[in-house]
């Protein structure tokens, strides 16, 4: 499995909500999954094709990504920072500037790598960051559609998701990815 494939040391987990449960010992550095909290990134999109991109949050984004999917090639851009209470119309769907439809497995390397890199910037080790990415490769890269990726803030991780480590490590590095699916107008129309 992916999210298993680094170098890091097992770690001993045990659930204190039950005396039957046995001890776990685990290399899962982090889960994919789905959560039910908004978000400090709003993205729309008009019936031109604008994609407005908008942080409601408290701390800037810095690492976004445009991905366009369709009939087996694709697409991508990294958007600039979004300051904090800010809003900003990032791109069109034609994405003008990413220039034209290439193989998905080309976006696939090339954004992978990208998104890698932002992971490695925020904390996390080389290899955790290539694994973290790996998990995307056959959802978020490769279906059709049109999503920004980005980088949420630490601050805003721990507040959605506080942690409590016993004993407490001398290092603590969270990274949270979120994904916005957009539905281009025209798709409404034919749904």
């Amino acid at each position: 499995f992916a999210a298993r494939e680094t170098a890091s040391a097992f770690v001993r987990a045990t659930d204190n909500s039950s005396t039957n449960l046995p001890v776990q010992y685990e290399k899962f550095l982090f889960y994919r999954g789905t959560g039910d909290f908004g978000t400090p990134l709003t993205v729309t999109v008009t019936e031109g094709g604008s994609v407005t991109v908008s942080n409601t949050g408290r701390s800037p984004l810095a690492s976004l990504f445009l991905l366009q999917v369709e009939n087996g090639a694709a697409r991508w851009t990294k958007l600039p920072p979004l300051a904090s209470q800010t809003q900003r119309v990032a791109a069109t769907l034609e994405m003008a500037s990413a220039g034209e439809l290439q193989s998905v497995p080309k976006v696939q390397a090339e954004l992978g790598a990208a998104m890698a890199r932002e992971l490695t910037r925020a904390g996390l080790f080389p290899a955790e960051a290539r694994a973290m990415v790996k998990t995307w490769d056959h959802a978020w890269f490769t279906e059709e559609g049109v999503r920004v990726l980005y980088l949420l803030p630490r601050p805003w991780t721990d507040e959605i998701l506080p942690l409590t480590l016993n004993p407490k490590p001398r290092e603590l590095v969270r990274v949270m990815v979120g994904r916005a699916e957009i539905i281009p107008p025209a798709t409404v129309k034919e749904l």
